[in-house]
């Protein structure tokens, strides 16, 4: 079953008090925001994401450029110096490889200094958040 239990798609990160839902039936008005400038790897990052949440739901979600979009709800993908105005709370000092899952109104921040953290952290989003897990290339 293509979309194994997943009908009504919702979202819980630690520390939030509150849900949110990005996929109702099949259908989602988030978008993944990524920076101006983003290189390959952030852009793998972004359509992983993507690709996942497509599999899981069947909601084709967009991936723009522009991290200063007034476009909401959305999944924001990049550093902590571009998302710094984005943000209503001071966020952590960032070591390599680290990334920061924060979510602010409906949006989502997935954050981090460098490609490698900021694709662990769209991981951590999939798997530790929302259940997704891979048990083989063939069955996730």
């Amino acid at each position: 079953m293509k979309y194994f239990g997943l009908m009504l798609f919702a979202i819980s990160l630690i520390g939030c008090q509150s849900s949110i839902k990005i996929v109702t039936n099949q259908k989602t008005a988030y978008s993944i925001v990524l920076s101006d400038d983003a290189d390959g790897a952030e852009k793998f990052a972004a359509q992983e994401l993507k690709s996942v949440i497509m599999e899981m739901t069947g909601a084709d979600m967009a991936i723009n450029e522009g991290i200063h979009s007034d476009a909401h709800p959305v999944i924001f993908l990049g550093s902590s110096e571009e998302l710094a105005d984005q943000i209503s709370s001071e966020l952590p000092t960032l070591k390599e490889e680290n990334y920061y899952l924060k979510t602010q109104d409906d949006d989502i921040f997935i954050i981090s200094n460098d490609a490698r953290g900021l694709l662990y952290g769209v991981y951590a989003l999939l798997k530790d958040e929302w259940g997704c897990r891979w048990y083989t290339r063939e069955v996730s």
